[in-house]
């Protein structure tokens, strides 16, 4: 949704899309024009997180090294405690667009190697990559979400990034 030159975004910034976004940022035009209510800006490594997506084209079994960018950031939230947001957020008369993510902003290896750790793998095999070595299509560096809005409709922060792979990993052991 952002270009990712100009982080931590806030919730009324306006849309940069850089690449594939530019289809949500259409998307997100459309649901404001026509909503009365709220509109949720959601950090996607919470719900690629859950569903273990952090495994790309079928990559990283257990014993395999994995590289992950450390010059691109973000701001994940557990999707479990991004859902009991949301409800918190229906529940109260908060308008307009929001950001829903976590607090802390993280580098794709900083999450990866908290994940590893959570889950007990080897953290060793977090490789540090970075994002010109890849070979893809240009993406935004940092698309970290300002939160602070979303503490005061919610009365809480969100819970960091070690204690949301902690509640992953628990989620994992229990089958759930």
């Amino acid at each position: 949704m952002f270009d990712g030159t100009r982080a931590p975004y806030a919730d009324d910034d306006a849309l940069a899309p850089l690449g594939l976004p530019v289809s949500k940022a259409l998307g997100e035009a459309v649901v404001r024009a026509t909503s009365s209510r709220f509109l949720v800006r959601a950090d996607r490594r919470s719900t690629e997180l859950a569903r273990g997506r952090h495994r790309r084209h079928g990559r990283g079994s257990p014993a395999e090294a994995v590289r992950l960018f450390v010059d691109q950031w973000r701001t994940p939230l557990e999707v479990g405690e991004a859902a009991e947001l949301l409800v918190d957020l229906l529940e109260g008369r908060t308008a307009g667009v929001i950001n829903v993510a976590g607090p802390e902003r993280v580098s794709r290896r900083e999450l990866g190697l908290a994940l590893a750790g959570a889950l007990g793998l080897d953290t060793g095999l977090c490789e540090a990559g970075h994002m010109a070595e890849a070979g893809l299509a240009p993406r935004p560096a940092d698309v970290a979400l300002d939160v602070t809005r979303l503490c005061e409709e919610t009365g809480r922060v969100p819970r960091g990034v070690l204690e949301g792979c902690v509640e992953i990993a628990a989620r994992l052991a229990q089958g759930s």
